[in-house]
């Protein structure tokens, strides 16, 4: 993931919003263009960073605007995860055309065995993107999908995008309903592999449609 400027850490942070240029900029009041500046500068302001900054945090995702700038320091992170799916979920019309919408649709009356979600974090990254909207058929044979890119809910009640695979830790291998999830983006602050997971459902993702 290149954050090497400050215009390309700010979109990597907008992104985590899972808001559009022009949603952001309706939303809080920034001039388009003024955006589209912010993002394509090399070396940005104190006090523009510290204004992006302030928008971001109302989205529930800290910024520290002294990492825009420099990038040194801690990564943006969420507050709460609750907010951010609340605020994606919320946000999901203006995300995607009426065709998009339209196709989701169809797809949940079409196959009765299929899961669909709002990416919301770049954990899966470069791969998915946070505000991709995702969907997949489920099954209840973890083993089917070793080694692939999926929609988890866990027995414990996360939902998830992660890969799966054989956990290796397991003494001798006799559970075999319990797995490690791993993650793609080895920066993201959700790069977390979990051990030992006991799955509720799983599906392949087969269906991929990018924020717009």
């Amino acid at each position: 993931m290149d954050l090497s400027s400050s215009g390309k850490r700010i979109l990597y942070t907008r992104n985590l919003t899972c808001l559009t240029r022009n949603g952001f900029c309706k939303k809080y009041n920034i001039p388009i263009i003024t955006l589209r500046s912010w993002e394509a500068s090399i070396d940005i302001k104190i006090k523009a960073a510290a204004r992006f900054a302030t928008a971001i945090h109302k989205e529930g995702i800290y910024c520290d605007p002294a990492w825009i700038m420099s990038g040194v320091g801690r990564h943006p992170y969420i507050l709460t995860h609750n907010t951010i799916t609340e605020t994606t979920h919320k946000n999901f019309s203006a995300l995607f055309d009426k065709n998009i919408v339209k196709e989701i649709g169809l797809l949940k009356k079409t196959y009765k065995t299929i899961i669909h979600q709002l990416v919301v974090d770049d954990s899966m990254f470069p791969f998915l993107h946070p505000g991709d909207y995702i969907a997949g058929f489920y099954t209840t044979n973890p083993a089917e999908y070793i080694g692939c890119p999926c929609i988890i809910e866990t027995v414990s009640g996360q939902n998830l995008v992660r890969i799966i695979n054989e956990d290796k830790n397991e003494e001798e291998n006799e559970d075999k309903k319990k797995y490690k999830l791993t993650t793609l983006n080895s920066a993201s602050l959700h790069n977390l592999s979990l051990l030992k997971q006991e799955i509720k459902q799983i599906a392949k993702i087969f269906w991929i449609r990018k924020r717009r």
